[in-house]
């Protein structure tokens, strides 16, 4: 037994060594270019003893892509969990996430940049991606219910009606029923404009987009964010 032990410890740790060197690699190259010659070099292994642990490329970029999704979940699950109002913990939330990316800025464009060319994500990368949606979405099963006064029900195609309807049942499975009272189709709306807004503003600063238009990115970003809570009934 003990060998059995020694022997997945050493593979596990062998598959973390490979990691490591792919995520320096993606750093450097991106992961259009990363490639298991150059993982393999930066490892000290030839080509053929990355294949004992991962079966190609892709299912390296798997790996990665699972880490960072990971990653900026967790981002936003901490600063969810500092408490507070519902606002304040949209505000930080959105806040770590937006350090997160710019902190790891090649990881945040492998999971929200442009596609890799050949590379179809498996099942296992959905659960992964949804934890951020999961961290945001419990402020709401903590929050007021809105009056449906202020949230009228906007009027939808037959396709956006069934892809709300979708994305309710999924929130209310992950989150729990509580949340369904809280989500009125304008709601649910709002937080998916929220969601593509504010991750298309971080990925427009990282790539430099406000250079000669903004100085202040950072005071920019907690006002779009601060906008959102509003108009979700989060600041209240």
């Amino acid at each position: 037994m003990r060998g059995v032990r020694m022997s997945n410890e050493s593979h596990a740790t062998m598959r973390e060594r490979i990691l490591v060197a792919a995520r320096l690699e993606l750093a450097c190259v991106g992961p259009v270019m990363l490639s298991m010659r150059a993982i393999a070099r930066e490892v000290g292994v030839t080509v053929g003893a990355l294949y004992r642990y991962f079966a190609d490329r892709d299912a390296v970029l798997t790996e990665l892509i699972v880490e960072a999704y990971e990653s900026i979940g967790a981002a936003a699950r901490q600063g969810v969990e500092q408490g507070g109002t519902p606002g304040e913990q949209w505000m930080r939330g959105w806040s770590e996430v937006r350090a997160w990316a710019l902190a790891h800025p090649q990881e945040f464009a492998l999971v929200y940049g442009t596609p890799v060319i050949g590379y179809a994500a498996p099942e296992r990368t959905i659960a992964a991606a949804n934890q951020l949606f999961i961290a945001l979405l419990s402020i709401f099963a903590r929050a007021d219910a809105a009056p449906a006064a202020e949230h009228p029900a906007p009027s939808l195609t037959a396709g956006l009606a069934t892809d709300i309807a979708q994305a309710r049942a999924w929130a209310s499975a992950v989150i729990g029923d509580a949340l369904d009272a809280r989500f009125s189709d304008a709601r649910i709306l709002g937080f998916l404009r929220a969601w593509t807004e504010l991750i298309g503003a971080i990925g427009f600063e990282m790539h430099g987009h406000y250079v000669g238009s903004l100085d202040h990115g950072d005071e920019f970003f907690a006002h779009i964010v601060a906008a959102h809570a509003k108009a979700l009934d989060l600041d209240n």
